[in-house]
């Protein structure tokens, strides 16, 4: 799964720093997407397994709600602080941004008003997920119950996503991570089916998601989404794409890639703005002239490691000191 991570925040980069290459294979959806569908996946799994251990529902909830917290908030308002002390332009959504609503400023405001924080608004929807969907999950009676309501929200989400072209809001968004969480029902309650015939199930997945891409690219790349995480969680990668999601290096990118996600645009806009841009504008490139207009080759791995380092640095001595108190949590 942490290799899923890395080729999501990879595509992510790819679309904030290489914007030509990123916008004609909408590289930042799919990356975003990727990582919708595995937190339905890995967020639905956890709690109904908790579901199934008779345990208190509310003790469930609460546990949930303590290690997202511990995961998400700390750097989260870290970031948004700092932004607040160095950053005029914040006074105009501090308020969506504290209260996790970048996403309805980018519908109703622009994403150019947000400038280096325009990224937020998927962390919104992530977060207005985590808000009703453990109730939904540990509350709703009876797997076929639950099972159905997965499926109308994903057909009700996607509809809305074709209809209303609505791509900020959750209410559009939902249906990638009921995607997720459709294969984790499927995999805790009919393993059988789950993990037989694992990759003749995901290549129908994928030819599927090429015919529904020939009408609607996004939707297809959602299905494609599905596929990874379906394959991921049956550990059913082989040969050279194995090797990407389980080497060591991809593995702990995966790993930091909410810090990476969080930092990268920040990183990537300060220093193009007050560096980069002055600089390649005073490049002789008589020896490349095509290299002039084409210096995301240079601004793709500079900021993209620029923003692994941040990220590491704020795992190492931030997030991983708070993600140990989750094993004491109970």
């Amino acid at each position: 799964m942490d290799g899923l991570r890395f080729i999501a925040i990879a595509l992510v980069a790819i679309a904030h720093f290489a914007v030509g290459i990123g916008r004609p294979i909408h590289a930042g959806y799919f990356g975003v997407d990727l990582f919708f569908v595995l937190s339905g996946f890995l967020i639905t799994e956890g709690l109904l397994l908790e579901k199934d251990k008779a345990q208190s529902r509310w003790s469930i909830i609460r546990l949930f709600y303590l290690k997202r917290f511990l995961r998400i908030f700390p750097i989260y308002y870290l970031v948004l602080f700092i932004t607040f002390l160095t950053y005029p332009l914040f006074k105009e959504f501090w308020l969506y941004a504290i209260t996790f609503t970048v996403n309805f400023f980018s519908k109703y405001c622009g994403d150019e008003r947000l400038g280096a924080f325009s990224h937020l608004w998927s962390l919104s929807a992530e977060e207005q997920f985590y808000l009703f969907w453990p109730f939904l999950m540990i509350f709703v009676r009876g797997r076929k119950a639950t099972f159905f309501a997965i499926v109308t929200l994903m057909l009700a989400s996607m509809i809305h996503f074709v209809a209303a072209k609505e791509f900020y809001m959750l209410s559009g968004r939902m249906f990638s991570f009921c995607f997720g969480a459709g294969l984790a029902y499927i995999k805790l309650y009919h393993p059988r089916l789950y993990s037989g015939r694992i990759k003749t199930t995901f290549f129908s997945i994928v030819l599927l998601a090429a015919a529904v891409m020939y009408f609607h690219p996004h939707l297809g790349l959602s299905i494609v989404s599905l596929a990874l995480v379906y394959m991921a969680s049956n550990n059913g990668f082989a040969g050279p794409f194995r090797w990407l999601v389980e080497n060591k290096t991809s593995v702990y990118i995966g790993k930091i890639s909410y810090g990476i996600y969080l930092y990268h645009m920040p990183i990537g806009v300060l220093i193009s703005e007050l560096y980069f841009q002055a600089a390649w504008k005073n490049v002789d490139f008589s020896f490349m002239p095509i290299l002039k207009y084409n210096p995301w080759v240079v601004e793709l791995p500079l900021y993209s490691l620029l923003s692994i380092g941040v990220a590491h640095l704020s795992y190492v001595y931030i997030e991983a000191p708070l993600l140990k108190l989750k094993s004491r949590l109970k």
